[in-house]
């Protein structure tokens, strides 16, 4: 990752707030065909609360319109080993960083069950991801793509690396 530390810093708090509006504005539907969301909301053009069925952790705390998900929390957690793990990023450095910094009170359970396996069951971090249904969790890695501006195939090297907790083979 290219820049000064304060660049990088700005970069990848950038995305991370970014992505978090984002969430914000489209949670609510997310996943839904445009044509569904036509349907039931008509045009959106303020933010969505939640529907109440939705509410847990691994998706949604709070209905309240502009609220985020889980996503946000776990890209935050991303973005923070990113900042603090400037260069030679390997998957067990961000496993490690993961199970002593995250708050996993936000995150969705698959994720956290792979990380503990890793750790209590001394599962290898190439077998950890294998037991990982697949779906969701691209927009964690935004900040990786960002600090990575104008070079996707080393942001995507970097992705392929750090996801392997989770995700074998990488979608």
């Amino acid at each position: 990752m290219s820049g000064t530390l304060h660049q990088r810093r700005d970069r990848v708090e950038g995305a991370y707030l970014g992505a978090a509006l984002g969430e914000a504005m489209g949670g609510p539907i997310d996943g839904w065909h445009a044509q569904k969301i036509k349907q039931v909301h008509g045009r959106v053009s303020e933010l969505l609360a939640y529907e109440v069925a939705r509410l847990k952790p691994g998706y949604a705390l709070h209905p309240e319109p502009g609220s985020i998900t889980d996503d946000s929390y776990i890209r935050h957690d991303v973005a923070r080993f990113l900042l603090d793990t400037p260069e030679n990023r390997t998957v067990e450095a961000l496993a490690d960083h993961l199970l002593a910094h995250a708050n996993f009170d936000y995150w969705w359970q698959p994720p956290i069950q792979a990380l503990w396996r890793i750790e209590t069951e001394g599962v290898p971090l190439a077998e950890a991801g294998k037991e990982h249904a697949q779906g969701g969790g691209i927009g964690w890695w935004t900040p990786v793509g960002v600090a990575y501006a104008g070079r996707p195939g080393e942001a995507a090297r970097e992705v392929r690396i750090l996801s392997a907790i989770w995700k074998r083979p990488l979608e």
